[in-house]
């Protein structure tokens, strides 16, 4: 992606971070894909209609296994229907950390659009923890981009030939970091930025 296509996307993630909108369901990810990347993508909100691999370089340029794309309604249906039954209110910070690590890591891994996936579950996520009342610094995710993808791909890559599963540790210092900022008042949250970065 050239430099002046991730400035205008970076303004409109800024742009609907600061709208009130927000609804859990398929329809607010599409609307922020199609925001995102009308103009950029001709598939701008359209699900993909084929199966996709991608070379990470953080696996030598292995790929995750992405959902079959017959299968990336169902998958976000189920995980957003889950997710609409928590009660954060009652949860401790590590229970909300690992609902939201796995939640983030398996609508990532349906990869419903053939492109700009981490950056619309980065933007879907940050709304819909202000819609559960965070003050979330979307600047976290903007300057540790790179972390937050790599993190998502560790959590669902496997390779059984080499003995490795998927492994959330980064995801869950992520959001342990972003939660802190976020409630600096929190005193059961012991993850300090140097851990992290």
């Amino acid at each position: 992606m050239i430099e002046n296509e991730t400035n205008i996307i970076s303004k409109r993630i800024n742009n609907l971070i600061n709208t009130v909108d927000f609804n859990l369901d398929i329809k607010t990810i599409k609307m922020i894909h199609t925001y995102l990347f009308y103009g950029i993508y001709d598939f701008a909100g359209q699900f993909r209609v084929c199966n996709l691999t991608k070379k990470e370089p953080i696996l030598a340029n292995d790929t995750v296994k992405y959902a079959d794309y017959h299968n990336i309604k169902q998958i976000l249906v189920y995980n957003l229907n889950f997710a609409k039954e928590i009660n954060y209110q009652k949860l401790s910070i590590e229970k909300k950390v690992n609902h939201l690590v796995q939640f983030t890591s398996n609508i990532w891994q349906a990869h419903p659009f053939r492109n700009g996936n981490t950056r619309t579950i980065e933007t879907f996520m940050v709304k819909y923890l202000n819609y559960l009342g965070y003050n979330i610094d979307a600047k976290i995710f903007k300057e540790h981009f790179e972390y937050f993808r790599n993190a998502l791909v560790l959590s669902n890559y496997y390779n059984e030939l080499k003995n490795i599963y998927p492994s959330t540790t980064n995801l869950e210092k992520f959001y342990c970091y972003l939660l802190h900022n976020a409630n600096p008042n929190d005193k059961s949250i012991k993850v300090k930025r140097k851990i992290l970065f």
